[in-house]
């Protein structure tokens, strides 16, 4: 015997679902029928894909891009207009960056590598100090973020203007760690300091609070709240000189000085430094897994960006420096300073003199603002098995650099 099962439609439960479909119908007809509807939905469409594409980064390796997006600072802006707030900052020269890179790939098993355009896609825009940040952690217990802001070349000025930007924009570490070496402080090659890439681009970058604290028009304060967070509205000038130096290209013209300058340093017969990848390098070069015999055009290079000493040069970088601890006292900030491992054949071009006086200057200011210094060379042997090249730490150097230095971070978070 089958048992029937009785089913009771219920006529207005299929009136309240008709109902319901019809409303959700009509919402969405006249949503597609709306023109302010369909233009904030393409907005929100363009800037989720100018999100994820990130096309102005995609286009640094060819030269059209604006000084902001230069592969040596553009990691600058993208940092500050970031969410991001480490509890460690990193401020210093390819110093940092090298030995940086070179730990992170041996600690995450990657085969680094050692051509033009490694350097250039990989380790001058690199923001990570993945093991510095696990000695860091394997001492304090904490999940710690480290953020390597150091850029190639970088002056002490450079290094300064960073750090200013960083707070200005409320990024403010526990600990900041800055790389001390004679180059910061003497470099021939930048002698107009206002006018290096570094300074350049975070002189232009005016923050929420920038424009606030110079009483900025209300018309530039609410395009600086929209564009944090529009970020089409506030690259949109970019994306007009990616056009304008294609049409500079074509024609055969620099579009502004920084342009003109880069030109004029690939056709000039002067010595560049083999450290940073020339067009001619990108041109032929494969990727390099072993890094190159120590080239005497290294030191060549670094004997013109010492000798003669600036002394005023010299002067006005060192004021750089202790506007930069001054000002992480005024906003109680750990201060690590890291008197950089050099090869001695790099150091033995600097007269005694000056190295006297450096030396003592540093330990002076440290001193003067409470800030630690730390002199890794005094704590382990670096040789020339330390070094990629007459400048930069490899991977051997860098671990012994990183062990050095993370006590006093680590005390500092403390």
């Amino acid at each position: 015997m089958t048992e029937k099962t009785n089913i009771v439609h219920n006529p207005l439960s299929q009136s309240n679902a008709a109902a319901s479909n019809s409303s959700l119908f009509n919402l969405l007809r006249h949503f597609c029928g709306s023109v302010v509807c369909l233009t904030l939905f393409a907005l929100f469409l363009v800037e989720g894909v100018v999100a994820l594409a990130r096309p102005l980064t995609q286009l640094n390796g060819t030269g059209l891009t604006s000084l902001s997006q230069y592969y040596v600072v553009s990691k600058l802006p993208q940092f500050l207009n970031s969410n991001s707030s480490p509890n460690v900052i990193m401020t210093g020269s390819s110093l940092f960056l090298h030995p940086a890179i070179r730990c992170d790939d041996r600690l995450n098993g990657r085969l680094t590598r050692y051509d033009a355009l490694y350097i250039r896609d990989v380790i001058d825009p690199y923001i990570s100090c993945e093991y510095l940040a696990s000695l860091i952690n394997k001492t304090t217990g904490k999940a710690v973020k480290v953020t390597n802001l150091a850029t190639a070349g970088a002056l002490f000025s450079d290094q300064y203007m960073v750090f200013k930007k960083c707070l200005a924009k409320g990024k403010k570490p526990e600990v900041v760690v800055c790389d001390i070496s004679p180059r910061s402080f003497l470099d021939r090659n930048q002698s107009e300091l206002e006018k290096t890439p570094v300074y350049l681009v975070m002189a232009n970058y005016l923050s929420l609070e920038d424009l606030l604290e110079a009483k900025a028009s209300l018309a530039s304060i609410m395009q600086s709240v929209v564009g944090s967070r529009w970020s089409y509205l506030r690259d949109r000038c970019e994306y007009r000189e990616v056009f304008e130096n294609f049409a500079c290209r074509i024609s055969n013209r620099p579009g502004d000085l920084f342009h003109a300058q880069q030109k004029g340093a690939e056709n000039s017969k002067e010595e560049i430094p083999i450290i940073q990848p020339t067009a001619k390098d990108e041109a032929k070069s494969g990727p390099v897994y072993t890094p190159k015999p120590f080239d005497e055009r290294d030191l060549n290079y670094y004997r013109k960006v010492y000798l003669p000493i600036d002394w005023n040069m010299y002067g006005k970088e060192m004021e750089f420096l202790r506007l930069y601890l001054a000002m992480a006292e005024a906003k109680k900030i750990s201060v690590v300073m890291v008197q950089m491992p050099i090869p001695q054949a790099n150091r033995a071009l600097l007269p005694e003199d000056l190295i006297e006086k450096y030396t003592s200057d540093v330990a002076e200011l440290a001193k003067r603002y409470k800030a630690t210094l730390v002199e890794p060379a005094k704590s382990a042997q670096y040789g020339s098995s330390d070094f990629e090249d007459n400048a930069h730490l490899n991977a051997e150097g860098g671990e012994k650099l990183f062990k050095a230095i993370e006590p006093a971070i680590s005390a500092g978070l403390n």
